[in-house]
């Protein structure tokens, strides 16, 4: 269970019997460790409740997983993490490892090594190279009784036989006797929605191995490649289908004489699709060649690391196999009947002078350029919105501005402002919780001073000086004071003035359950803080106090002298900081990140539907080549009554052109409903027009035809009698 109360793990031993085991822990964050006067920079570190190697079985090199981590202040480190700081170690040795028993300091706090651990795997969620124990936590103390969500993880073991579904009343009871009345009286959650919501408001049970595919929403990018390479499989098997039925008169002599000669039509199948199945594991070997050498650019387009260990199980070599055999199976089976069917009779007098099936192929050729054409503006749309997304104004400037974090390790953060903003390359520097982009997590509930109508907002603590870095635009009132008076100062964005409805919302007074009261002294234009595919929610800007956690520095400079910039806010943060190693970020480059998934995607899309064009588009050079063969003396006797290159090119490629029509027009409502559903998962999107399927129209048309044409007017240009010259 994700972002939740650090109360509920306590509350789950003590009122649900049926759950074996529970650990809380945090999300995985960078910490900032020192060993001694040496800064050993930010290691990505998971605070837990002392039980975490035996619940989750990750491999101790060293230590007891039972007590590892029962100890206030210890830490395990993975030996990555070990081994670059205090000197590599072989396993053989690793009880004698340099780091055991070492001090390191985060945050003000001593933390012994008590443990090593196998590094995390690439494929887990849970990615750390160092577990700190959370017994004695300041933060864990402090949460004690506390019910609302807090960004904490929660993870059970059930009892042997115990559903997760079976457990929705106990979690119910739990929630009534202990979150709901915090909900009312902190967040002003009526009783009446707790009773409607409390399927989408209650705790819910995910397994862990359906959290990076379905809970986080990446199981539709599964099903969209997979059905891309469904397809790619399906047009590669219709190639060898049209191409087989299409030689058919070669073979005819062959089964004719076969038949003759008492060979049985269930043999001529076997031979058939024996020749199908031998083709198709020669294809699978070299895909797993090509497999291997594309491995590594794809690993890079998807940020994954991906190998081919999964060849070493036999599960799924099982499983090639079975593919190797069905894709046999759907390419061989009808040209194996179809060419089995042939009558010897007919067959050895000649009788055999057209080439049947052709309603069956022309139906494959029209479902291959429909899928082609689909991809086609698919590809052309989901681009088209990435360009969208890029060119959308935000509500701030997002250029120019450098993001350091760390900015709770400054020594002195008004020293260190005043000392950069003393560079006229500088023109605003701020600090703040959060920044554009970045994670907004901060959630709070705010009502007009003495009403008892309370709204729910994000709230991000900062300084007056954001409204400049950002350069958001002011619709009513002032910014903030640099300094904040006796009566703490807020803006809210236009949502969050407009949920409230009053006449004049400049010089209201509201207040909010965890920050007291505030005068909204101004109202600034709606500006996207989060992702694109979120729609702008209320937000409160306040002046951050002096306990608040500020992680970012924001940083607004001019476009002149950049690199010389960024070093003169390098030498003034060593200066002032001797606790984090510096380290900066662009925030264009940093919201453009948001998009990477929707980036990779495309890039995917793309190279695939090149390729299944290609592949239609061979199998359609196949298919008109053979035509062409089989009706050269008929192309012969047209040229000698006076046929044109151009009539035999039109007569050849006529037909394969109406096929891509049909085809085209089927796929533009599938591609319509495709892709409608793709943008929907974005609160700012595209609308749909006619000109990105008019462009995919005339790409398939170009492609199709030329890969027609080619054949055809070489077929039309040969020398009619080379062609009737043995008739």
């Amino acid at each position: 269970m994700a972002d939740v109360a650090p109360a509920l793990a306590q509350g789950i031993r003590d009122n649900i019997s049926r759950i074996e085991k529970v650990i809380r822990t945090e999300y995985p964050n960078p910490y900032i460790y020192r060993k001694g006067t040496e800064l050993l920079g930010e290691q990505t570190t998971i605070r837990s409740d002392p039980n975490f190697f035996e619940f989750f079985g990750y491999k101790l090199l060293v230590g007891d997983p039972a007590t590892v981590l029962e100890s206030p202040r210890s830490i395990v480190l993975t030996k990555s993490v070990a081994d670059a700081h205090f000197g590599k170690v072989e396993n053989t040795g690793i009880e004698q490892h340099p780091a055991l028993g070492q001090t390191l300091t985060s945050e003000g706090e001593d933390f012994t090594v008590t443990g090593i651990a196998e590094d995390s795997p690439k494929n887990s969620h849970l990615d750390f190279g160092i577990i700190m124990s959370n017994v004695a936590s300041e933060r864990v103390k402090n949460g004690e009784g506390f019910w609302l969500p807090a960004g904490y993880l929660t993870y059970v073991i059930l009892q042997e036989g115990v559903a997760p579904e079976s457990l929705k009343a106990d979690f119910l009871a739990m929630e009534k006797a202990y979150e709901w009345p915090q909900m009312i009286e902190r967040l002003g959650v009526p009783l009446a929605t707790l009773e409607a919501q409390q399927d989408y408001l209650g705790h819910y049970l995910v397994p862990i191995t359906d959290i990076h595919l379905v809970t986080e929403g990446n199981m539709k990018y599964v099903y969209i490649f997979s059905v891309i390479g469904l397809f790619m499989l399906l047009i590669a098997c219709i190639n060898y289908t049209n191409l087989a039925t299409a030689r058919s008169t070669q073979r005819a002599k062959e089964v004719g004489i076969r038949k003759a000669l008492g060979t049985s039509r269930k043999r001529l199948i076997g031979q058939f699709l024996s020749e199908s199945v031998l083709m198709t594991l020669l294809a699978m070997l070299l895909a797993l060649g090509f497999t291997e050498i594309f491995r590594i650019p794809f690993s890079r387009l998807t940020e994954k690391t991906l190998t081919l260990s999964v060849l070493q199980e036999p599960l799924w070599l099982i499983f090639i196999l079975l593919l190797a055999l069905l894709v046999s199976l759907l390419a061989g089976l009808y040209p194996a009947f179809y060419l089995s069917l042939f009558k010897p009779s007919e067959v050895l007098k000649g009788q055999l002078g057209t080439i049947k099936s052709g309603s069956f192929r022309k139906g494959l050729v029209v479902f291959q350029f429909c899928v082609s054409a689909t991809l086609i503006v698919c590809s052309i749309l989901v681009y088209q919105q990435l360009l969208f997304m890029h060119a959308k104004d935000v509500g701030f400037t997002k250029e120019n501005v450098l993001l350091l974090p760390n900015t709770h390790t400054l020594e002195n953060r008004e020293v260190f402002r005043e000392t950069l903003l003393q560079n006229s390359q500088i023109e605003a520097v701020s600090f703040s919780y959060s920044a554009p982009g970045d994670f907004f997590d901060a959630f709070t509930t705010y009502q007009e001073l003495g009403s008892e109508n309370k709204y729910q907002a994000k709230r991000l603590a900062t300084d007056a000086g954001f409204m400049k870095a950002y350069e958001l635009q002011l619709l009513e009132g002032r910014n903030l004071k640099e300094e904040p008076g006796e009566m703490k100062e807020a803006l809210l964005n236009k949502s969050a003035a407009d949920q409230l409805g009053l006449e004049q919302v400049v010089g209201s007074v509201v207040e909010t359950f965890w920050g007291g009261k505030f005068e909204i002294v101004g109202i600034v234009k709606d500006f996207n803080f989060e992702h694109l595919r979120s729609s702008i929610m209320p937000l409160i800007i306040h002046h951050n106090r002096e306990e608040e956690f500020n992680y970012y520095t924001s940083v607004r400079i001019k476009g002149g002298d950049l690199s010389g910039t960024i070093s003169f806010v390098e030498s003034v943060w060593r200066k002032h900081n001797q606790e984090a190693l510096f380290s900066y970020s662009f925030l264009d480059r940093k919201f453009n990140d948001l998009f990477k998934t929707e980036q990779r995607m495309s890039v995917a899309v793309v190279t695939f539907t090149g390729l299944i064009i290609f592949i239609a588009c061979i199998g359609l050079f196949g298919l008109i080549t053979y035509v062409a063969e089989q009706r050269t003396k008929e192309i012969g006797i047209r040229k000698i009554l006076g046929a044109s290159v151009k009539d035999v090119v039109l007569l050849l490629s006529g037909s394969f052109t109406r096929l891509v029509f049909w085809s085209f027009l089927l796929a533009v409502p599938l591609a319509y409903a495709l892709i409608q559903q793709w943008l929907g998962t974005f609160a700012y999107r595209i609308s749909i027009e006619v000109w990105p399927f008019a462009i995919a129209g005339i790409i398939l048309f170009f492609l199709a035809i030329t890969t027609v044409s080619y054949q055809s007017i070489r077929a039309a240009r040969a020398n009619p009698v080379d062609s009737l010259r043995n008739e």
